[in-house]
C-alpha cells in the first residue's frame, strides 16, 4: 500500500530511475497526486519494472493523464485505472483508457486490522477474486495485515483465468477472524453479541450484574483451521475474577469455545493452541480489551 504525496516532477507514487530490476507485486497504488502530467508510478529506466496482481488506479495529476508511465514487464492478474499501451497486455490485466477509467472500487484508508491502515475492496469491486497469490518474490498466505487475514478466500465472483482466488491488490475481501459470545438472556432466548478483534477496542462485552457466567464464544475464520485446545486467563486486576473453559470444539472455519464460571466486570484472555490455517501457524498481536471482554490469541 502506498500512501499519496505530491511531486512536480515525478510519479505522485512510485518514480525509478534504477538501472536494477523492480518487482512490484500484490500491492495497492492509489490516492498519490503529481502536479504535472506524467503518470502515478513512473518507470524512467530501461531495466525491468515488473508488475504482478497489483492495483494501480485513482490517482492524479494535472491532466487525465495514465496512472503508469514508461515501459512495464506485466506477470499478469493487475488492475490498471488508466493505461496507455504500458505493457500490461495479459489476459488477465485489466485496464482502461482515460475516457473511462476503471474504478477499484475502495474504500478510504482507515484501520481495517493489522498494523498499517489499509483501503478495502468494497463489494463489486472487479478487483476480487482475479488476482493471485505468487507474487513475484513468494507465495502469499496472508493478505497486507499480516497472521489472521489469509491471502486467498474464494468469493462467489469468477476467478481469473490460472488464478487462485485471491483479490488484486494488498487486500483480501472477507479475510478477517470474527467472533462473537453467544448469551441467553431469559425468555429473550440467545443473543450473539460481536466481539471485533481490530481498532481502538477489541473485544469488548460490558456486563452488570448476573450470576450465571455461562459464554458460547464462536470464532469464524477465513479458511479452515486445526487447533489442539483452549484455554482462559482471568483478569489478574480484577478481584476473584475467574472463568474456565468446560468445552471446546473445531468445524471448519468455525471454532466453539464453551466458558463457565466466568465472574463479571473483567478481561479475559482466550488462548488458541497449535492453530494451524492450511500448512501455516501462526499468532496473533497481543490482546487488549476492558470489562468482560474476549480478546483472542492464537499460539503455535
Amino acid at each position: 500500500m502506498t500512501r499519496g504525496r505530491a511531486c512536480s516532477t515525478c510519479g505522485g507514487g512510485i518514480w525509478n530511475n534504477s538501472t536494477g530490476t523492480i518487482s512490484l507485486s500484490n500491492s495497492t497504488v492509489s490516492n498519490n497526486s503529481v502536479s504535472s502530467i506524467g503518470g502515478e508510478i513512473v518507470n524512467n529506466s530501461t531495466g525491468p519494472f515488473n508488475v504482478k496482481s497489483t492495483i494501480v488506479a485513482l490517482n492524479t495529476d494535472a491532466g487525465s493523464g495514465p496512472d503508469v508511465s514508461g515501459t512495464f514487464g506485466s506477470q499478469g492478474f493487475n488492475l490498471i485505472g488508466i493505461d496507455q499501451n504500458n505493457g500490461f497486455s495479459t489476459a488477465t490485466d485489466l485496464k482502461r483508457g482515460a475516457a473511462s477509467p476503471l474504478d477499484p472500487k475502495l474504500g478510504a484508508l482507515h484501520d481495517n486490522g493489522g498494523p498499517t491502515d489499509t483501503r478495502a475492496l468494497l463489494t463489486g469491486s472487479p478487483a476480487i477474486d482475479e488476482g493471485i497469490s505468487n507474487g513475484l518474490i513468494s507465495s502469499l498466505t496472508t493478505d497486507q495485515r499480516g497472521v489472521g487475514y489469509a491471502r486467498i478466500v474464494n468469493k462467489a465472483a469468477p476467478n481469473a483465468t490460472g488464478g487462485d482466488a485471491a483479490d488484486i491488490g494488498a487486500f483480501e475481501l472477507g479475510a478477517l477472524i470474527k467472533a462473537v459470545s453467544r448469551k441467553t438472556h431469559g425468555t429473550a432466548g440467545m443473543f450473539d453479541i460481536n466481539l471485533p478483534l481490530f481498532g481502538p477496542v477489541l473485544g469488548v462485552e460490558c456486563r452488570k450484574g448476573g450470576t450465571s457466567g455461562i459464554y458460547k464464544v464462536i470464532l469464524t475464520f477465513p479458511t479452515a483451521i486445526t487447533a489442539a485446545n483452549a484455554s482462559v486467563t482471568p483478569d489478574a486486576k480484577a478481584p476473584g475474577a475467574k472463568g474456565s473453559v468446560s468445552g471446546f470444539a473445531v468445524n471448519g472455519h468455525v471454532v466453539t469455545v464453551n466458558l463457565t464460571r466466568v465472574s463479571n466486570a473483567q478481561t479475559i484472555v482466550l488462548t488458541l493452541y497449535r492453530v494451524t490455517m492450511g500448512q501455516t501457524r501462526t499468532t496473533s498481536p497481543s490482546p487488549w480489551a476492558y470489562c468482560l471482554g474476549i480478546p483472542i490469541k492464537l499460539v503455535r
